[in-house]
């Protein structure tokens, strides 16, 4: 979402728009940070909610170990290509 909005906001000034296209960064914006929330509030409902209950929590296994490997892996690489981009 973020690459797109980025792309649609760096658009040159056209006919509809005469002074650019900076708002859908601004729209952008406002879309992941509403989605951010829903999904703070959800995890911290969920939390909560074992939390009340008493349920009993399992221990990750394997496959949960790498797909967080995997993910920590990916968000490094994306780090490092938004740094080399930024610096450009």
């Amino acid at each position: 979402m973020v690459i797109v909005i980025l792309k649609y906001s760096h658009q040159e000034p056209d006919k509809e728009h005469p002074w650019g296209h900076a708002r859908f960064e601004t729209l952008g914006t406002i879309i992941l940070g509403g989605l951010l929330i829903l999904v703070a509030g959800a995890i911290a409902y969920d939390s909560l909610h074992i939390l009340i209950s008493g349920t009993q929590l399992l221990i990750p296994e394997w496959p949960t170990l790498l797909v967080a490997a995997i993910s920590v892996l990916a968000k490094e690489a994306i780090f490092r290509y938004t740094l080399a981009v930024g610096k450009n």
